[in-house]
């Protein structure tokens, strides 16, 4: 019923194991598990993820941020902006936090791939 012509959702949480009394290394963050992380039907909902499936969203300690939260503030300042052109896509957006969340947390030994759904690529953002 909202009368917003588009809305984009941006989670940084993710599933943080099995039972209620999980033990979490240092830097990662916690959630519930959830059913499905697909957006429902309908095309104004998008929803952009730390995570996919059963993996956990790692901190980025320098900046008190999760690592994901770190990539999507820099990527709507304009680091996402690749063709540089003053306009930011969702897709844009998704492309620059995937790589660099990827490729931190492989540094950190873990698996960490942010999710867009549904894929749309050029909702703008700005």
């Amino acid at each position: 019923r909202l009368k917003a012509r588009d809305i984009v959702v941006m989670l940084d949480a993710c599933y943080s194991g099995e039972g209620g009394r999980s033990v979490l290394a240092k830097g990662l963050r916690p959630l519930v598990q959830l059913r499905s992380m697909d957006a429902p039907p309908g095309d104004r909902l998008t929803i952009l993820t730390a995570v996919t499936g059963s993996e956990v969203a790692g901190s980025f300690e320098a900046d008190r941020h999760g690592l994901f939260t770190y990539y999507v503030l820099k990527g709507l300042q304009g680091a996402a902006d690749l063709n540089k052109n003053g306009h930011l896509t969702v897709g844009e957006l998704h492309r620059y936090v995937h790589g660099h969340v990827l490729d931190k947390a492989r540094r950190q030994n873990r698996e960490q791939d942010p999710a867009l759904s549904p894929p749309r690529k050029q909702l703008e953002l700005y």
